[in-house]
């Protein structure tokens, strides 16, 4: 090799690896590029569908009631209900998804309850009662945000609630009322994944589930 092709090959030689290291550079980066948008279009696309198609059920239960004790417009007997007491609103809920954010569904819900009135029309005696409250309502429901292994949400549902009241005089004899009545319940929730299939959530609601309200959830 002749020594004045020297500056020339190295010129050459020089370039070639800039080339190449440029050239592994791109690649590195593509594949980090790469590699990262797969895994944000994986977990996009899993946020996206991962509700489309499902089943899932909520068990819960919710107290305070907002309803649990109705006016005493809605019935016959007492002028007025002084003290009363609940067990609080055991509810099932069935949700199957349309769309990647929306349900819809039937919830259900079921209250006993007790308190004591006074009835004028029987000379203001004192006396007691004994309710019991279903409600059967279909819902609506819709996904608000993700984030990680919490779902926000929120749900409408309006249906129907059969009452029965059951009251007692001291020393008299005692009437049952039964009455229907249109019931509505609206909630903002929470879903905590324990696990692709179990959860948890804590609503707040207004309508017939509690004011406040937690359980379980499974998708099937």
């Amino acid at each position: 090799m002749k020594l004045r092709n020297l500056p020339t090959l190295i010129v050459l030689l020089f370039a070639a690896s800039g080339a190449f290291a440029q050239h592994s550079a791109n690649d590195n980066n593509d594949n980090f590029r790469n590699s990262r948008s797969e895994r944000l279009y994986r977990l996009g696309k899993i946020n996206r569908i991962r509700e489309l198609g499902v089943h899932e059920l909520h068990i819960g239960y919710g107290t305070p009631s907002l309803v649990n004790f109705l006016s005493d417009l809605s019935f016959n007997y007492p002028s007025g209900a002084e003290t009363s007491i609940s067990t609080g609103t055991a509810g099932l809920s069935y949700k199957y998804f349309l769309l990647r954010n929306f349900a819809i569904g039937i919830t259900g819900s079921l209250e006993i309850g007790r308190g004591t009135f006074t009835a004028n029309n029987y000379n203001n005696a004192n006396g007691s009662f004994r309710q019991r409250l279903i409600s059967v309502a279909p819902e609506a429901t819709l996904l608000l945000s993700s984030r990680k292994k919490k779902m926000f949400y929120c749900a409408l549902a309006a249906g129907y609630e059969d009452v029965l009241r059951s009251y007692s005089y001291p020393g008299s004899f005692s009437e049952q009322e039964h009455k229907s009545l249109f019931v509505a319940n609206a909630c903002s929730g929470v879903r905590f994944a324990f696990s692709k299939a179990f959860g948890a959530f804590i609503e707040f609601n207004i309508g017939f589930r509690g004011l406040f309200n937690c359980g379980l959830s499974l998708k099937l």
